[in-house]
């Protein structure tokens, strides 16, 4: 009885440490009125390879990330790209599983190229 009361006062007191978790929401597809959590890592492709993709921050710090046939490709205008369009020196945003934070998760969700070429993103 005491160790399922103890588990209960821990759920209740828990309870608005866990109501207050931001939540994670990709960008939609072409856009919407859907207000999505900021990419989680913005820098350069400074390597490609078969399912990775290595990115600089502007800290420089370097971030090798796997790529999956469900993660998304495109340019940030919206129009879907394949793997074999990401080139070193292009401008990427990068949303990783989970929304996690760069270095907790490898995994990128969506990549968005701000352009085909070497062009920063619109700020």
């Amino acid at each position: 009885m005491k160790m399922r009361m103890l588990m209960l006062s821990f759920c209740f007191a828990s309870w608005p440490v866990l109501a207050n978790q931001p939540t994670c929401v990709l960008p939609p597809p072409d856009g919407s009125d859907v207000e999505w959590t900021p990419a989680g890592l913005k820098g350069v492709i400074t390597r490609t390879a078969k399912h990775q993709v290595d990115i600089r921050t502007p800290d420089g710090e370097i971030y090798s990330l796997r790529v999956s046939d469900s993660t998304w490709l495109s340019t940030a205008y919206g129009g879907g790209i394949d793997f074999n369009d990401l080139k070193p020196g292009q401008h990427a945003l990068v949303w990783l599983k989970g929304c996690a934070k760069p270095g907790s998760s490898d995994r990128a969700v969506i990549i968005q190229v701000c352009s085909l070429a070497a062009d920063p993103c619109p700020e």
